[in-house]
């Protein structure tokens, strides 16, 4: 019982003690003490023991990059089920996420050269093309500024050879009839990348499938944000 009184009156006495400080000093003089005391220290620390400093940062790094690899390794294991899922809902030959990204700049750095890679497929038996999609200047496949005013295309291949010769031929020589692509709109309301469906005909209740394949472009585009 008086080990209870004692440590009650020590906690009562600290509680007195910290608030005559602040009577007599100030709250806000009191952090700018701290800050400074604060300061210093880590002052020391980089002047005696600067290996302190760079094993800290080293520390952090390495738990910052760990878990992003981990945050990154969950994105893809997602997006790939999304893409399985679409796939055999929509009975689709593939699956194909193109990610839109910076490869180089002109001479003197003002043009920018965006590219598309293909960085996810599901193909099933079919033949798989994301070798054929890698590092592809858009500004050589017309369908890119097609989809920068509508987000969307949907069509055979005669619709799509009016808007894209070249495109119409590298899908005819893979047996595709009918395509779908779904711009990939990040959280700025920027364009990251393109969902891309493909099939041998037209599906019958293509028209119907159009709201399961935004829903997933929509939720991919959050993965790949």
């Amino acid at each position: 019982m008086e080990n209870k009184v004692n440590i009650i009156e020590q906690f009562l006495g600290v509680i007195t003690r910290t608030s005559e400080w602040l009577d007599k000093f100030g709250i806000f003089r009191l952090f700018r003490t701290a800050f400074a005391i604060f300061i210093l220290y880590w002052m020391c620390v980089f002047a005696f023991q600067p290996s302190k400093i760079f094993e800290k940062y080293s520390e952090w790094y390495d738990k910052v990059h760990a878990e992003k690899v981990e945050k990154t390794l969950e994105s893809h294991y997602q997006i790939q089920g999304y893409l399985t899922d679409l796939r055999y809902k929509t009975d689709a030959m593939r699956t194909l996420v193109l990610s839109l990204h910076n490869g180089a700049s002109n001479i003197n750095g003002n043009y920018q050269f965006l590219k598309v890679s293909a960085i996810f497929e599901e193909c099933g038996d079919y033949f798989p093309v994301t070798e054929e999609w890698s590092e592809v200047h858009i500004s050589t496949f017309p369908i890119f500024n097609y989809l920068y005013s509508t987000d969307f295309f949907c069509g055979n291949m005669d619709e799509l050879r009016k808007i894209d010769n070249k495109l119409y031929h590298r899908l005819m020589a893979n047996d595709v009839g009918y395509i779908h692509i779904q711009a990939l709109i990040g959280e700025n309301g920027q364009t990251i990348g393109f969902l891309v469906l493909t099939w041998e005909t037209e599906p019958e209740n293509h028209l119907n499938l159009h709201n399961d394949i935004y829903k997933a472009s929509n939720k991919i585009s959050r993965l790949m944000d």
